[in-house]
């Protein structure tokens, strides 16, 4: 999976922590995808001279939302995080004790956060 480099994704991602109330999160170490995103499905619409000036813009969000990116230790917020696979959370939250299973690991969290790589 390709590294995820775009700075300045990573500091609206710490804008968007920072408006939380928690001090330590778990977030998904790949960019949560849409494998079927297309410009005509994300809900932006507008005529023909809309989309003559933003179709570029709105192929290019969807080309980025519809690939998953690794994310790296870059969000430069002051809050402390965690990257955590995918694949671990999802273990974690289908076991049998499901919430109780991640807040022993995380107590601090208040859950984990996926983030978009088509921002």
């Amino acid at each position: 999976m390709k590294p995820y480099v775009d700075q300045d994704a990573y500091s609206i991602y710490a804008i968007l922590l920072e408006t939380q109330k928690h001090t330590f999160f778990v977030i998904q170490s790949e960019t949560q995808s849409v494998a079927s995103a297309t410009p005509r499905d994300i809900g932006i619409k507008g005529d023909r001279k809309f989309q003559k000036k933003w179709g570029p813009v709105l192929k290019d969000f969807t080309d980025q939302l519809r690939t998953p990116r690794s994310l790296a230790r870059n969000i430069p917020s002051q809050a402390a995080y965690e990257l955590v696979s995918e694949q671990k959370i999802l273990a974690i939250v289908r076991s049998e004790r499901m919430g109780e299973a991640f807040y022993e690991l995380y107590p601090l969290s208040g859950g984990y956060y996926w983030l978009s790589g088509g921002i």
